[in-house]
């Protein structure tokens, strides 16, 4: 076989080098899609969680105001059940996952958990 003329031989070199830079750019856009789809989510969860627990804490004082206010028995007795179970089973759940994102997201940082006091303080 008679081998290939240069200019074909450069062409096929350019080709494969731009192919290689090609899925090279494509790999880096993946990773730092991913990179960003985390970094948001890390972002969202404790702004979700701090959000849902204070939507609960106004339906538990709704739920409190609305017992306090009724002169009716019925209406007070099922106020404070419905606050018992909106305390252990919504409240205390969004109060665990803020304190636990919080505490995901300061050693995350460079401001870490304990090199500052309001970052102790907000705790």
């Amino acid at each position: 076989m008679a081998p290939f003329p240069l200019r074909l031989r450069l062409r096929l070199r350019l080709r494969l080098r731009l192919r290689l830079r090609l899925r090279l750019r494509l790999r880096l856009r993946l990773r730092l899609r991913l990179r960003l789809r985390l970094r948001l989510r890390k972002l969202t969860l404790p702004v979700t969680s701090s959000v849902g627990w204070l939507g609960t804490v106004a339906a538990f004082l709704a739920l409190a105001a609305a017992g306090l206010a009724s002169s009716s028995p019925q209406t007070v007795r099922g106020s404070y059940t419905a606050m018992d179970v909106v305390r252990w089973y919504v409240i205390v759940p969004f109060s665990a996952a803020s304190l636990l994102t919080g505490l995901v997201q300061s050693f995350g940082t460079r401001w870490g958990l304990l090199r500052h006091y309001w970052v102790i303080a907000k705790l």
